[in-house]
């Protein structure tokens, strides 16, 4: 008896110490090197920490072992996890689509993003006047955008469109935001936009990043903080991914500071990505602008922008009367 659970815990080990980042591999996700972690291409907060191989999935709040990772995504019983771990570990550096268990593969299409941003129009104007005039965002902070490239106005749609390029001026991301506000807004990314980049401005002479999750949240900040010296990033979504990303090309930054939606889905990924960059040694600052919204009751930090410029208006008009 006691030699047969000394060789099922010593199956057990050799599953548990089967690499995560050949594993997932077999699965069919990218691992991406980030530090001292990988992270999936395929799903923002996706997290593997090489030195326990493990993993941690933020947005499913859920992890484990390379035996979890088996039972969670190849829907395996514990026995069948380790045995297929068992059988993987057996065969060393083979080729992964050998395995009994292997994940289905489907060929992506391919998309160039540069062919698939929609023309421009000949001018922006409906883009600053939503901007400004609906959003509040101020005419130095829209023109700054515009003129390095980051925002203009789609030809057919009039819609705003967000590009991010990178240090040769390729485009990599773009998102696009409709600009009609007597219907529900369009919003959506442009077909081949890589989830690596995110949106925002770089100062190599701070040490601080500060985090939106839309483009137009980062610009209402630079509007209410037109002396911000930080670096800012919005991340498009609630995933980690691109954040990440800059990070790991960015060394030099170590504060971070989330400004999120005042939600509770927003509310939740604020914390557990708080928890995981502090685990991997970031500095994590509040902003009083959090609080002022969390107080308030504001959604976002748009919202309290908006408010803001409203009871600003009526002060004059109360002066004038």
């Amino acid at each position: 008896m006691n030699n047969k659970r000394e060789l099922m815990d010593r199956e057990t080990q050799i599953a548990k110490d089967v690499d995560m980042v050949y594993l997932v591999k077999a699965f069919g996700y990218t691992p991406i090197k980030r530090g001292k972690t990988h992270i999936l291409r395929e799903h923002d907060s996706f997290v593997i920490f090489n030195d326990t191989n493990t993993f941690y999935h933020y947005s499913q709040r859920q992890g484990g072992s390379p035996i979890d990772f088996c039972m969670m995504y190849g829907n395996m019983t514990t026995k069948d996890a380790i045995h297929y771990l068992l059988d993987m570990a057996g065969k060393h550096h083979e080729e992964i689509e050998s395995y009994t268990y292997k994940a289905k593969k489907v060929k992506k299409q391919e998309y160039n993003l540069a062919d698939e941003l929609p023309e421009a129009n000949d001018n922006y104007k409906r883009v600053f006047a939503y901007l400004n005039k609906t959003r509040g965002i101020s005419g130095k902070v829209i023109s700054y955008f515009m003129h390095n490239k980051m925002l203009y106005e789609s030809k057919e749609h009039h819609n705003c469109v967000f590009v991010t390029r990178d240090e040769n001026g390729t485009p990599k991301y773009a998102s696009m935001r409709g600009t009609l506000t007597n219907q529900n807004i369009f919003k959506g990314d442009v077909k081949g936009s890589d989830k690596e980049y995110g949106y925002g401005v770089y100062n190599p002479g701070s040490d601080k990043v500060i985090v939106f999750e839309a483009p137009i949240d980062l610009m209402s900040f630079l509007t209410l903080y037109p002396d911000n010296e930080c670096s800012l990033h919005a991340l498009g979504c609630l995933g980690i991914n691109s954040l990440i990303s800059f990070l790991g090309k960015h060394p030099d930054v170590k504060r971070i500071t989330f400004i999120l939606d005042n939600d509770i889905h927003a509310i939740e990924a604020t914390q557990e990505f708080k928890m995981f960059l502090s685990e991997q040694g970031f500095t994590i600052e509040e902003h009083e602008i959090s609080r002022i919204m969390s107080d308030v009751g504001i959604n976002d930090i748009n919202d309290y922008l908006v408010m803001k410029n409203a009871s600003r208006e009526q002060e004059k008009k109360n002066k004038i009367l």
